[in-house]
């Protein structure tokens, strides 16, 4: 199987690696605002780009597409 046939597979997943951008910061916020940040990824109607900005509010800068990325488990993480 070439790479272009893995890559198209419907159940390609990247391998797992180092943490993605949202894993690291789920590390270095406090407890309250970790809650609020995983119910808030948790919450499908919350859009990842106002979720981005409300961190950003908070002096953490993360993208929403890397916030979409990590919901749908296509980040490095793979979580």
């Amino acid at each position: 199987m070439g790479l272009l046939d893995e890559l198209s597979s419907e159940n390609y997943r990247p391998p797992k690696g180092p943490q993605c951008s949202v894993a690291a910061l789920t590390q270095r916020l406090d407890k309250e605002t970790l809650v609020k940040f995983n119910a808030a990824l948790n919450n499908s109607a919350a859009p990842a780009a106002h979720i981005a900005d409300a961190m950003e509010e908070l002096g953490y800068f993360i993208s929403g597409d890397t916030i979409r990325r990590h919901r749908k488990g296509r980040c490095r993480c793979g979580k």
